[in-house]
């Protein structure tokens, strides 16, 4: 994931994540820090959020959630909340670069908001 944004960089108008993968981030680090006193990182987060802009979970990244997991509520097929929160938060014209199976797994349904996924794991 780390080379996926930093081979961006150059190239996207403007490389991201959403304020609640920065949560998730900092998270694991802190977790790495105080369970192994391994700060690595925490380090490359910081470093990483001086050059990535933080995308916030406003209004119309709420409504745009919204109206998804309504229209998978009604196929029976939930996503996780968190998950498509992060995935739109780079609302119409963005490239979600993910490791997440579960945005692999909603792609289409972004799509029809103008997100595109490029899933850097196993296909499903």
């Amino acid at each position: 994931m780390k080379k996926a944004l930093t081979d961006r960089r150059g190239t996207a108008d403007d490389v991201g994540l959403s304020r609640l993968s920065e949560y998730e981030l900092r998270v694991g680090g802190e977790y790495l820090w105080k369970k192994y006193g391994d700060a690595r990182e925490v380090a490359w987060l910081e470093d990483a959020l001086s050059w990535l802009k933080v995308y916030e979970v406003d209004e119309e990244v709420v409504a745009a959630a919204a109206d998804v997991q309504a229209r998978r509520m009604q196929e029976g097929n939930l996503v996780p909340d968190m998950d498509l929160l992060v995935a739109l938060s780079g609302k119409r014209g963005s490239d979600l670069i993910t490791l997440d199976e579960d945005h692999s797994g909603m792609s289409e349904a972004l799509r029809s908001k103008g997100v595109t996924v490029s899933f850097l794991g196993e296909p499903l």
